[in-house]
């Protein structure tokens, strides 16, 4: 224990000087704010001794996170919701650092094109493609869900504006004799918008936008993803917070996965790397499941795809409203 400097005890106050609560000798910290019990005046040295010392402190928890994270699958999520906390880093701070690393990796590695890869961008496929674009009437489309009303719509008006570079609404509606109301003329605005999008240098802007709010979007589904696992886990001694850990560092250690695919297969040009990466993941993932429930590997293996069915579901309904509030707010 440091009994040097600042923390001689001939240094020790009466009181905290942060916060007035009365303190005795032995009290080396305020047990009120947590300010150390000193009246020394803070030196060039105690300055830089503390600066070092908070700076190993936090790289000791994060080795220490790192190595339960990475080579004992549940154990840093089962240790942390049991109390053992000092060792580890923050849940949530970790998987933000770590994923904000990965989305930093990702857009490098992604959105920076070469120019012998820049073939046809894949989201007006379907808009340049003239033979299999049919003209629905307005009675075949009211047949149809919103979904698919909505996007057979915009590649009809999207392939009209491509033919006859018609820029107003009513003009074009009046030509495929649909209606003409507010949301039609905003649809076909918005196909002459995702047209358009199409840089002088070949980028998909759509693409760009979708993915700067990929981040946000995964911040937003984790939470749902765990109120899904505590149903499933409803009759386990575990809260929603517990749930909610444990997807913390299970997301961030698939972004740690993904990260150094990504950088391998960039480097070595193939994809084989990202596919090792899902499959260590799932073989990590059931690991986890099987040490922080603490169930029988029988109830670990039906938990287990029950939960990664749930996640594709979830994943699915997420990409499609993601793409179409991106096709709206673009």
């Amino acid at each position: 224990m440091n009994q040097k400097g600042r923390f001689l005890k001939k240094y020790r106050g009466a009181e905290c000087l942060n916060c007035q609560v009365p303190l005795e000798e032995i009290d080396r910290y305020c047990h009120q704010c947590g300010q150390i019990n000193t009246t020394k005046k803070l030196s060039l040295q105690d300055f830089f001794i503390e600066y070092f010392s908070n700076l190993f402190s936090y790289d000791s928890r994060l080795r220490h996170t790192m190595a339960s994270l990475l080579f004992k699958p549940g154990k840093i999520s089962r240790e942390y919701i049991d109390g053992k906390r000092v060792k580890y880093t923050n849940p949530f701070r970790f998987y933000l650092s770590i994923s904000i690393i990965f989305f930093i990796i990702f857009y490098s590695t992604h959105l920076i094109i070469s120019e012998n890869e820049r073939n046809e961008p894949i989201l007006y496929n379907s808009f340049e493609n003239q033979d299999t674009v049919i003209n629905y009437t307005e009675k075949q489309l009211d047949t149809m869900s919103v979904f698919g009303s909505i996007s057979k719509r915009i590649k009809m008006y999207s392939d009209h504006y491509v033919k006859t570079e018609t820029t107003s609404p009513d003009i074009a509606l009046d030509s495929l004799k649909h209606k003409k109301n507010n949301y039609t003329r905003y649809l076909y605005k918005r196909a002459i918008k995702l047209t358009d999008l199409k840089d002088k240098d070949g980028s998909d802007q759509l693409l760009k936008f979708i993915f700067n709010k990929l981040p946000l979007s995964i911040f937003f589904f984790l939470p749902i993803f765990a109120l899904t696992i505590w149903i499933l886990y409803v009759r386990r001694p575990f809260n929603y917070m517990d749930h909610l850990i444990f997807i913390f560092h299970t997301q961030t250690l698939f972004f740690i996965l993904f990260g150094i695919a990504t950088i391998i297969s960039r480097l070595f040009d193939a994809k084989i790397f990202n596919k090792i990466a899902f499959i260590l993941f799932l073989i990590y993932l059931f690991l986890a499941m099987k040490r922080f429930y603490q169930q029988s590997v029988g109830k670990t293996i039906v938990k287990f795809l029950l939960v990664n069915i749930l996640f594709s579901i979830l994943a699915a309904i997420g990409i499609v409203l993601m793409f179409s509030i991106s096709i709206f707010l673009y």
